[in-house]
């Protein structure tokens, strides 16, 4: 298990320090080491700074990314303000906070309606052959 992790974010060889963490030598389970980020970062590095037992037997078993449905495709009621819909006139006039409501109403439909496609559109069968077998 690692003792102390850094990660660092940024955009390319511009790297800025975010979190420092020491882990307890008693903690067995899962470590969050970034969390309540309100910027986006094109590249997040989780470095490994110290090891427990000068580094024999260190184990990673699994890294988790963990996001909000907002924060994963980047909406917030800013996106909709004026400047940003200068390609859609027609939204103009939306209050800004209407349209990110729409807009989030409509990605819960879209995320019910994949989970709910399978159920209602039976699965092909291959084993029927062609469709001019079929007739």
């Amino acid at each position: 298990m690692p003792k102390r992790v850094t990660v660092y974010g940024g955009e390319g060889d511009n790297l800025k320090k975010y979190s420092d963490i020491a882990i307890e030598d008693n903690l067995i389970g899962e470590v969050c080491v970034l969390e309540d980020m309100s910027t986006h970062l094109p590249i997040i590095e989780i470095r490994i700074e110290e090891c427990r037992d000068g580094g024999i037997d260190v184990r990673i078993r699994g890294l988790k990314i963990k996001s909000s449905c907002e924060r994963d495709l980047g909406l917030n009621a800013d996106v909709f303000k004026s400047p940003n819909l200068v390609r859609f006139p027609r939204l103009e006039g939306t209050p800004p906070d209407v349209l990110y409501r729409r807009t989030l109403l409509i990605l819960r439909f879209i995320t019910v309606l994949d989970s709910l496609l399978p159920h209602l559109v039976p699965a092909w069968d291959y084993s029927l052959g062609t469709f001019n077998q079929i007739k």
